[in-house]
C-alpha cells in the first residue's frame, strides 16, 4: 500500500480499504506457515507451488523462505497489477520484470453447428496468442466466431510473455496463420477477410472506415475508467481478470488483492488523460453515437455487419461480466443491436487448446 501510494499519490479512503483488506488477507495466508505442513491441504500449500517469481523455474518456498518471501512480494504485487491493467486496455508503463513461467493453456470451445461456406479462411491452421479478456483479441474471436472460421488460442501470461518469447512484437494479439505471424487486430482481421469467398479484393467505405477507427480511438480507452470506477468494481473486474488469466498461484492472488487498489487509482489518471467528466456518461454518449450512426438499419453494414459491427460487438462483449455493461444495456440505446449481433456471431468457433510453438 504504501508503494503504491508513493507511486501514484494518495489513494483515498476507499482505495485505502481495498488495499488494507489485501493486505490483511496476504498477512492471513502467512499465518498459516506457522501449523504443522502435515495440517496444511494441498489446496492451503500456497508456498509449496512451485515457484518461478525470480525466473527460476525450481525455487520452491519452504517455511524458512517465508519472511524471504514476503519481501519480494511487494513487486511482484506491483508487476501483476500493471500487466493485468494492459488485459483490459489501460496504457501502463512496466514497472516489474519479476514474472513466472505458466503452461500456455486454453479453454476449449464448442463450436455452432450450422451449414457455413468453406472458403480459403475456412482451411488456415491459425493460433491466436491472446489474453482472454483483451478487448483488441474480443475484436479478432468476434471475427472469426461470427464467419465460423476454426482456431485455436493460448494464453499468454501478461507478466512473463513467455508464449510469445518466439516474437519480437510483445503485445496481443499475435496470430499464427499457417505459421506466418501477424500483429495488431485490424491487421489480422483484415488479412484473414481477405481470404473469405469473395472479399479477395475487399476494401472498407468511409463510414465503416470511420467507425472501424473509432473503436480503438475511442471506444476502448473509455473502457478502463469504467471497469475501475469504484473500489468495488475494480475489486470485481480483478476477481474475473484473475481467473481468466494464464497466472500460477501466488501471481493470481497478488493481482487480485494488489490490483484493484492500484488500478482504482490509475483509472482517475485515464479518467484525465483522455479528458473524461463523467466515466458512465462518457461510455453512453459513445455507443448511442454508434448507435445513430447505424440508424433505421439493422447493422452498420445494411442488413449484415461489417467489419466495424463486428470490433465494436467484440469490445463490448469483453465487458459482458462486469456492472458496466449492465449499466450500459440499461441506460443507452445499444441493447437491441448487440442483442442481434450476440444471436448472428452465436457460439465460438475455437476448436481446440494449442500449446506455444516452443512447447
Amino acid at each position: 500500500a504504501l508503494r503504491a501510494r508513493a507511486e501514484f499519490g494518495a489513494p483515498g479512503a476507499a482505495c485505502g480499504r481495498v488495499v488494507s483488506w489485501g493486505s490483511s488477507k496476504w498477512n492471513d495466508e502467512r499465518a498459516k506457515l506457522t501449523r504443522p505442513r502435515s495440517s496444511l491441504t494441498e489446496n492451503q500449500s500456497l508456498w509449496g507451488i512451485k515457484s518461478h517469481l525470480a525466473g527460476s523455474k525450481s525455487a520452491l518456498i519452504s517455511h524458512a523462505d517465508a519472511n524471504r518471501a514476503t519481501s519480494k512480494s511487494h513487486s511482484a504485487f506491483r508487476g501483476a497489477a500493471v500487466a493485468m491493467a494492459a488485459t483490459t486496455g489501460a496504457t501502463l508503463t512496466r514497472t516489474s520484470s519479476s514474472g513466472a513461467y505458466a503452461h500456455a493453456q486454453a479453454d476449449s470451445e464448442t463450436s455452432e453447428n450450422r451449414d457455413v461456406p468453406q472458403s480459403p479462411a475456412h482451411k488456415l491452421d491459425i493460433v491466436l496468442y491472446q489474453y482472454e479478456v483483451c478487448p483488441y483479441c474480443n475484436k479478432v474471436r468476434a471475427f472469426l466466431d461470427f464467419h465460423k472460421i476454426p482456431y485455436r488460442t493460448v494464453e499468454v501470461n501478461p507478466l512473463s510473455k513467455a508464449e510469445i518469447k518466439f516474437s519480437d512484437y510483445k503485445k496481443v494479439p499475435v496470430v499464427l496463420v499457417d505459421g506466418e505471424q501477424f500483429n495488431d487486430s485490424s491487421v489480422i482481421i483484415g488479412k484473414i477477410n481477405r481470404l473469405l469467398d469473395g472479399q479477395g479484393d475487399y476494401e472498407m467505405n468511409d463510414k465503416e472506415q470511420k467507425w472501424n477507427e473509432w473503436v480503438d480511438t475511442r471506444l476502448i480507452k473509455i473502457l478502463p475508467p469504467n471497469i475501475y470506477r469504484t473500489a468495488r468494481e475494480s475489486f470485481q473486474t480483478f476477481e474475473y481478470l484473475a481467473d481468466a488469466s494464464n497466472f500460477n498461484v501466488f501471481q493470481r492472488e497478488a493481482a487480485r488483492y494488489f490490483g484493484a487498489g492500484i488500478m482504482y487509482v490509475v483509472s482517475k489518471k485515464l479518467k484525465k488523460k483522455y479528458d473524461i467528466e463523467d466515466e458512465r456518461t462518457a461510455l453512453y454518449e459513445a455507443v448511442d453515437s454508434f448507435v445513430d450512426a447505424v440508424g433505421d438499419d439493422q447493422f452498420l453494414g445494411g442488413e449484415s455487419p461489417n467489419l466495424a459491427d463486428l470490433s465494436v460487438f467484440g469490445v463490448l462483449r469483453s465487458i459482458e461480466k462486469y456492472d458496466t455493461f449492465g449499466d450500459m444495456m440499461s441506460h443507452s440505446k445499444i441493447g437491441p443491436w448487440y442483442e442481434r449481433m450476440k444471436e448472428l456471431v452465436g457460439t465460438s468457433s475455437r476448436v481446440s487448446e494449442a500449446n506455444p510453438v516452443w512447447a
